[in-house]
Formats: C-alpha cells, structure tokens, sequence
C-alpha cells in the first residue's frame, strides 16, 4: 500500500528470515512478492529478512509504520531503532495501540506517551476503531 500511494518513494519492509518463521509461525513474506508483482511495485520495494529487533541502518528514514512483535519488549526495541533511524521532520507510526490483544504495545506507548508527543488516531465509526498512533519528530 505504500509503494502504491507513494510512486516515487522506496519501501523497505522488514520480516523474519525463514529459520524465525518456523520459531514464530508467521511470516507474509511469499504472499507479499506475489502482490508486489502483481501491481508492479516490486522494483520500488526492498525487503530485508532480519528480526525487526535487530534492524537499524545509518540511513534516516521519513516514514516508519512499526506492526511486528506486540509484546512489550518487541515494541520498545522496535521504537528505540526506529527512533535511530528516523528524519528530522519525519514520522513513526505505530499498529495495534490501545487493543485488549496486544497489552504490551499500549502498555509500553503510554509510558512512551509521557515524554514524548504521540498521539493516538481515534476515529470510531460503527464497528470500526483505529489502532494507529503516531510521533512526527
């Protein structure tokens, strides 16, 4: 959806190496290349197959959406490398925030929350409700 939206930017997109996937039973990596071919984006896509806790380039980035591990630690190690690597000017945005599923991400954001301006996309609609929250630096 981003390299749809944004022609002329590059995506780099982050998912687990195969031996992570056996260990945490997911990854959309296949399905993912399968689309990427199908609406022509592929060559505007970078995938690097590493867990997201161990990712950090010297490289800044604008934009950086953050939907991988939900537990505390996961997010709090996926916040302080994105935090590395993000523009002066840009933006982190943050999936599954305030859920009953994912405790450890609301958890570790509204500690997060104290010292830095995030703020949390609350739009409900019928059944619909956000779970984006976001940081512009």
């Amino acid at each position: 959806n981003f390299a749809l939206s944004s022609p002329e930017s590059l995506v780099t997109t982050v998912d687990l190496p195969e031996p992570l996937v056996e260990l945490y039973k997911e990854s959309n990596s296949v399905q993912a290349q399968e689309r990427w071919k199908k609406w022509g984006v592929e060559d505007r896509i970078e995938e690097v197959l590493i867990d997201s806790k161990l990712f950090v380039r010297h490289e800044k980035f604008e934009l950086i959406f953050i939907d991988s591990g939900h537990e505390y630690e996961d997010i709090k190690a996926d916040t302080e490398n994105a935090l590395k690597m993000l523009s002066k000017g840009g933006t982190i945005i943050w999936h599954d925030f305030y859920t009953r599923s994912f405790p450890g991400v609301t958890a570790y954001l509204a500690e997060l929350s104290e010292y830095m301006k995030i703020k949390w996309i609350n739009k409900r609609e019928n059944w619909l409700e956000t779970s984006l929250c976001y940081f512009k630096f």
